[in-house]
Formats: C-alpha cells, structure tokens, sequence
C-alpha cells in the first residue's frame, strides 16, 4: 500500500504523520507532500509590485517549504522511514485539489491527512480542506483527529 501525507508542519499534520506512520508493516512506500497553493498569488490590488519583493516572497516560502519536509523526514526516520518527499508548487489553486492530483500522480492507495476541528463560523469562512477531499477523493482517505487540546488550537 502507498500512503501519502499531507504535511505543512502543523500540529495536525504532524498527528496525522505518526499516524500513517504507524501504519508502516502495511505499506510499500510514503509520499510527503508539502503544498505551496498559495504562494506567489499577488493580488490584483497591489497594481505594479517589485521584482525584488516578488523574488524575495519565492525566495522565503522556498525556505519555508523545504524547513517544513526536513522536519517531516526527521519524523519518518525516527519512525524508520525514508519517505519520498514533494513539495507541490501550484499558486492560486485549491488545496483538496492539489492534495488529490499529487496523491492520484503518486498512484497512492490512501492519503492520510490532519483535523484541526475547526468552530462553524471558521469551517464556512475558511472551508475544511479535510471536507473536500473526503468528498472528491477515488482513493482511501484517513483523517486523524487531534491527541490533545493543544493541537485543535493550531
């Protein structure tokens, strides 16, 4: 079986690391996958911009990113693991969809993925990405729900 991890450094997503990672005896291979959906979208309202700014904004989520999968590897080789690692560039477009393009494009069995149980007022402003690929998916999805109260606050 071959799992992959949405992974962006959160509390959540750490949780839901160590979950997959515990699923280790069944699977053949782990993907973690770091989205950058929202990088380099600059608003229409910021009119003409600096090429300086613009390249230092690439520059700090490139950065950001390849922090992120180190600490996630870190995690995986405490556990054992040497996953695959990908860091999805895809500004502008929706997170479920990238999540599920990433997972069908690694062929995974299952995609594994955070909960932050977020209030109703937060799920209608901001959408549950969790929601979404639930309801899209083709493929086994497992969402792993907080251990403990400090991680529903992230």
């Amino acid at each position: 079986m071959k799992i992959m991890v949405a992974f962006d450094g959160t509390n959540s997503s750490i949780n839901a690391l160590n979950y997959a990672l515990d699923l280790k005896n069944s699977a053949d291979g782990y993907l973690i996958m770091y989205s950058n959906t929202e990088s380099k979208v600059i608003p229409p309202y910021f009119g003409e911009y600096s090429g300086d700014f613009f390249n230092e904004m690439v520059e700090k989520d490139e950065e950001t990113a390849e922090s992120v999968m180190d600490m996630a590897v870190q995690i995986a080789k405490k556990h054992g693991v040497t996953p695959d690692v990908e860091i999805v560039d895809m500004p502008g477009e929706d997170t479920a969809d990238t999540i599920l393009k990433t997972a069908y494009k690694f062929k995974a069995d299952m995609i594994v993925m955070g909960m932050r149980r977020l209030g109703r007022v937060e799920k209608f402003i901001l959408g549950s990405v969790s929601a979404e690929v639930i309801q899209h998916s083709k493929i086994a999805v497992l969402v792993a729900p907080p251990k403990n109260e400090e991680a529903e606050k992230k």
